[in-house]
């Protein structure tokens, strides 16, 4: 919902530009709109800006420094650099050492390994509810990977004339 503000027959929009990782704070400011608008993203060094990405993630702008007209509306951008973080919903497995916590778009294909749990068969890692074996750095996202489990089948076969079952409460199918 657009944040309005009445002042001098003028409607103030609100403008957000996102964090990604500690590169950019959040920032959020209420502009007129037809207003002049200049924004700029700072780095680190050992990361290369990307753009400025709307929020449908399509890329508005490669220049660090971006000037525009505000619109009549409320306008979302993020800075994006080449560095993306990985993070892992294990679900009561462990990782693979192997697997990154993060990725360039200069990484190329990455390959994920299973993790493991006990009792389970790995049945592979979700995102975005999609089954994926591989990371693909045109994402140029944060990404979060879950891992999904099978729990293992286990046969019991009972010999009556071996045993004998002395609680009750064990069901025997």
């Amino acid at each position: 919902e657009a944040m309005k503000k009445a002042e001098n027959n003028e409607i103030e929009q609100n403008i957000l530009t996102e964090q990604f990782n500690e590169y950019l704070s959040e920032y959020q400011e209420y502009r007129k709109y037809t207003s002049q608008v200049t924004i700029a993203a700072y780095s680190k060094t050992d990361v290369r800006f990307l753009g400025w990405y709307d929020n449908e993630n399509k890329l508005v702008e490669t220049n660090a420094v971006y000037s525009f007209v505000m619109p009549n509306y409320d306008y979302t951008l993020e800075a994006k650099w080449n560095y993306f973080t990985i993070d892992y919903v294990l679900n009561g497995g462990t990782n693979s050492s192997s697997n990154p916590t993060s990725y360039t778009i200069d990484s190329g294909i990455i390959i994920l390994n299973e993790p493991t749990r006990t009792g389970y068969d790995f049945a592979g890692w979700s995102y975005d509810g999609e089954i994926i074996t591989e990371v693909n750095p045109a994402w140029i996202d944060n990404i979060t990977l879950v891992a999904n489990w099978k729990a293992h089948d286990y046969s019991i076969t009972y010999n009556p004339s071996l045993y004998f079952i002395k609680n009750s409460m064990l069901a025997i199918k």
